[in-house]
């Protein structure tokens, strides 16, 4: 499918070509691809006593790498598809255009539905000890998640870890050992929203695929960009603003050639696709019992 612009009828060449190249680069994305991979695939953290049990437990039973690894390849899944044009004229964010967008859309609500598994993960445990004890097994997801360059992921992790139901639980943090405290805090600094992302930026620019950016970043830049007009002063197109869209567009789609070197575990896969989530309300009325306010360690179980 050709995109579609609303243009004046003297458009010229420069923006044909910039035109050509996005429906060219989407249809390479969606049918070119092949997977080749000059490594042999690691063999999946498993245990065969426990994987093909049907009361396998996440935490419990699978190994925190694996967790990350495949989490890597859900989000790769849904990041890989999102075509060129669904990154045009902010459709993920405008009602009507939405249709547009879909597999943007996915991406944005897996990050939303990882972010309050976490929060709903923590705050489901009743005792401190094992509220931390799921904190750092979060953290140590996001450490991995990081490793193999899944930004989104690792932002999702830590979004939820700094939901405000989370957050505030002091008590339980400081039930955290130093290192994961640590790890955490050198994740959020690398990760930080501070001058733009330019922490992050720095960080993709060095990281080698395969790798999923963190998709918030580039919407962002779309959404700035596209509050310029679409015409110059003089009536002509304005062919700095298609320039800047082009380059954001190409910077992710960069990342969509290089699949993860990783085999599926659908058994963990199943189990992270279907997670025990609860809304903001609920969890934050739930952190109050946890931990009430102004209360001392020594009334926390």
């Amino acid at each position: 499918n050709q995109l579609k612009y609303s243009e004046n009828k003297g458009l010229s060449k420069l923006s044909e070509k910039l035109r050509t190249a996005i429906i060219k680069a989407s249809i390479n994305n969606n049918n070119d691809k092949v997977r080749m991979f000059k490594e042999s695939t690691p063999e999946p953290k498993v245990s065969m006593k426990t994987i093909f049990s049907p009361k396998i437990n996440l935490f419990e039973d699978v190994d925190i790498e694996e967790i990350a690894r495949q989490l890597c390849l859900i989000e790769f899944n849904i990041f890989v598809k999102i075509r060129p044009s669904e990154l045009l004229n902010q459709a993920w964010s405008k009602a009507k255009y939405k249709h547009k967008a879909i597999n943007a859309l996915k991406l944005i609500h897996r990050f939303n539905y990882v972010s309050t598994w976490v929060a709903t993960s923590v705050i489901s445990c009743p005792k401190i000890k094992q509220r931390a004890k799921v904190m750092t097994k979060m953290v140590r997801i996001a450490e991995y998640l990081f490793s193999y360059n899944n930004f989104n992921g690792t932002m999702a992790i830590i979004a939820g870890l700094n939901q405000s139901s989370v957050h505030r639980l002091r008590h339980t943090r400081r039930e955290c050992s130093l290192k994961t405290i640590q790890t955490l805090e050198n994740i959020e600094s690398a990760l930080s929203s501070d001058n733009s992302f330019k922490s992050y930026r720095n960080q993709i620019a060095k990281a080698n695929p395969p790798c999923i950016p963190y998709l918030g970043v580039y919407l962002t830049d779309l959404t700035f960009i596209d509050e310029n007009p679409n015409t110059t002063e003089e009536g002509y197109v304005n062919f700095s603003k298609r320039r800047m869209v082009f380059n954001v567009i190409s910077r992710i789609q960069q990342y969509q050639n290089t699949h993860y070197n990783l085999q599926p575990v659908i058994q963990i896969q199943n189990l992270l696709l279907k997670v025990n989530c609860v809304d903001e309300q609920t969890l934050y009325n739930l952190s109050l019992k946890r931990e009430p306010r102004n209360v001392d360690r020594s009334e926390i179980e």
